[in-house]
Order: C-alpha cells, then sequence, then structure tokens
C-alpha cells in the first residue's frame, strides 16, 4: 500500500522491519521491496532484490518487475528474457491491464511512469 501511495522508502523501512522477524515465506516480502526500490529509481537493487524473491516463490509479476528493472538498468538480454516468461504466463498482458488491475495514488502514478511503465516499454511490453 505505502508504494502505492508514493512512499516506497516508508514501504522499504516497514518491509525491513519485517525481515528481521526472520519469516518463513519472506518472498512476497521481498516481492514487495523489489516494486518499492523500482518505483524510487533503485533499479540496480530492484534487481537483487527481485532475483531474491524470484528463488522464493515463482510469480510472473516478479518477472515483470524484473523486466522493467533490468530495461531501466540497460540490460536488454535480461529484460527480454523476463519480458518472455511473462508472455509465457500472460500472453495477452498489457501495461494497460496492468494500470486498471493495480490503482495508485496521483502522486505514485507519475513514479510509475517513469519508471515502471516506460522500464516495461523498454522492455518490449505492449500498451494496449
Amino acid at each position: 500500500i505505502l508504494v502505492r501511495m508514493a512512499r516506497p522508502d516508508d514501504a522499504l523501512a516497514t518491509i525491513n522491519r519485517a525481515l528481521a522477524l526472520k519469516p518463513v515465506n519472506s518472498g512476497s516480502l521481498m516481492s514487495t521491496a523489489c516494486e518499492a526500490y523500482l518505483m524510487s529509481g533503485r533499479a540496480e537493487q530492484a534487481i537483487a532484490t527481485c532475483e531474491k524473491a524470484s528463488g522464493q516463490i515463482n510469480h510472473w509479476e516478479i518477472h515483470l518487475l524484473l523486466a522493467a528493472a533490468y530495461a531501466n538498468n540497460g540490460e536488454q538480454a535480461n529484460a527480454a528474457a523476463a519480458h518472455a516468461e511473462v508472455l509465457r504466463v500472460v500472453p495477452s498482458f498489457t501495461i494497460a491491464e496492468l494500470r486498471a488491475k493495480h490503482p495508485m495514488s496521483s502522486a505514485a502514478l507519475g513514479m510509475a511512469e517513469t519508471q515502471l511503465y516506460e522500464g516495461l516499454r523498454k522492455a518490449g511490453f505492449q500498451e494496449r
């Protein structure tokens, strides 16, 4: 919720406190941390965190975040591989579908446009 309210640093602080408790399944927390790093323009940290999360949970949204982070970091080959993995699971995926399913505050939309959606475009995802 904090990420989608344009408060990624607050989200990361909360996630780090939760991870310090050593939860059994930290993959979903790490996935949210990946999104927070991505939205705040820290692609390298997003990549490292999402790669760790993908080792714990296998969900296409992690690959989606990885595609954007890789593309924003200039890693086109890795972005293409993550793009292909998303489309393998969700062949009709579009950026418009993501916008519709994940509401954000107006401040977060600005962050999403420059970091998430632009990264997805660079990775090869279609707008519609």
